[in-house]
């Protein structure tokens, strides 16, 4: 961990450095000093797409079960940030985010059957649904690089995030021949449920979950912004090891 944090800190250093040279040059032929804003409100709509790194041990879970391990949805935010160099458009920005997410999977399988001589062909279908609710509070340091037009501005960012998942639940439909046969319903907080489905072994499931992120924004006049980010998670979510990483897509507007 003392690694990522050391290259998140010398990537930062250097885009600060780089976009300051560039800005400085820039300010001297078109803006004026003290035209960085001192500070914004936002509140933005996301997509995310979470994804998880498998350990090996899970494998059969995700082979042989049909567990689902991609998920989409969307967040909605409300974020602050404050400038925290006065001769740098260098910027602390944090807030909440809201977020649901669903994912989904199928496994088909079809059996035959010989009974006095007579073939049957039977055809199971296995659906497993995820719904997941969370709330999520990021902490980011930004450079906000104001373009020659000044209409334009771009801001590489990195930070850390502390994500809480309120609510999950597993919904799994058994069908045979198309007729649902079996249908369960299961807590992803409630370690009988998910020994019942997972095993002993992988039956505890964490609710805070610790990690980093990095992306740029797009701003344009200073009220709107267009925005992608990567997260990835430190802590895992299953004791067996899985962790969540998620690619952002953000729309804003500030104020």
């Amino acid at each position: 961990m003392k690694k990522v944090f050391s290259l998140l800190a010398v990537a930062l250093m250097a885009a600060t450095a780089s976009a300051q040279i560039v800005s400085s040059n820039s300010r001297n032929e078109t803006n004026e000093p003290g035209e960085y804003p001192a500070g914004w409100n936002s509140i933005t709509l996301e997509y995310n797409n979470w994804g998880a790194n498998v350990p090996g041990g899970m494998n059969y879970f995700v082979e042989t079960k049909g567990f689902p391990t991609s998920l989409n949805g969307i967040s909605l935010g409300y974020k602050k940030a404050f400038k925290v160099v006065k001769e740098l458009p260098l910027y602390l920005e944090t807030g909440l985010d809201v977020q649901v997410a669903l994912g989904s999977n199928t496994k088909l399988e079809d059996h035959y059957f010989d009974y006095d001589d007579v073939y049957y062909e039977v055809a199971t279908e296995q659906k497993r649904k995820i719904f997941v609710l969370s709330a999520k509070l990021p902490v980011s340091v930004m450079y906000h690089w104001t373009l020659p037009n000044r209409n334009i501005a771009i801001e590489p960012l990195v930070g850390l995030n502390l994500k809480v998942l309120a609510y999950g639940k597993i919904t799994e439909d058994y069908y045979v021949n198309r007729e649902k046969k079996i249908s369960n319903t299961y807590d992803v907080f409630n370690k009988k449920d998910m020994a019942s489905l997972l095993g002993d072994k992988y039956g505890t499931s964490n609710r805070c979950l610790f990690g980093f992120h990095l992306g740029v924004n797009a701003v344009i006049k200073e009220k709107y912004s267009l925005g992608i980010r990567y997260d990835k998670d430190f802590t895992n979510f299953h004791s067996a090891g899985l962790k969540f990483h998620c690619l952002n897509v953000a729309l804003g507007y500030r104020f």
